[in-house]
């Protein structure tokens, strides 16, 4: 399992020590949610704060762009040392471009799938990414309540997922037999 801590809510005037601290308590990796305060009404963690938690950390960042045109940040996320980077497929004008700039970086892309979308709408982007972060709350963070069709979502994403890879198998299993 992976545990990935958001450090939304930690002590920015001592964020070195945060995200030491989570990684010394077991986290797998350290989520960063960077706010534009366009595609969200709200601003969040700037690009020295991904730096320095990038730089004091042994285990994977990775970015959860809450940015228009996220393909506009790719380089500069994959310079301070982000492993992964998520985006919103609807924020920006050619998604497939985004999963394609953040591969060039040699980093590891994946989408984030919003309660209220569908996993149907979202199946032309599973076999081109790395990660699916399916969100539980509503990105205008009015009402933080979890939503009942996130849970929907990660059952279907993992349905997918699995269903993606077993037809796989089965295509390298013909491929070899053949």
């Amino acid at each position: 399992m992976i545990y990935s801590p958001s450090l939304m809510c930690a002590n920015f005037d001592n964020l070195k020590d945060e995200a030491q601290s989570l990684e010394a308590a077991g986290a797998t990796r350290l989520h960063l949610d960077v706010m534009d305060g366009q595609y969200v009404p709200n601003f969040a963690l700037g690009l020295g704060d991904v730096k320095s938690v990038c730089r004091n950390t042994t285990i994977a960042t990775e970015v959860h762009m809450m940015i228009q045109e996220p393909a506009r940040f790719v380089q500069m996320f994959a310079d301070a040392g982000v492993d992964i980077m998520y985006f919103h497929p609807d924020s920006a004008s050619h998604p497939l471009t985004v999963v394609q700039k953040i591969r060039q970086t040699g980093k590891k892309p994946g989408i984030v799938i919003n309660p209220e979308v569908t996993i149907e709408s979202m199946l032309q982007f599973y076999d081109l990414v790395d990660n699916v972060l399916v969100m539980g709350v509503n990105l205008d963070m009015q009402d933080i309540s979890i939503c009942r069709t996130s849970t929907r979502n990660s059952t279907s994403c993992w349905s997918s997922r699995i269903s993606t890879i077993l037809r796989l198998s089965s295509m390298e299993r013909a491929r070899s037999t053949a």
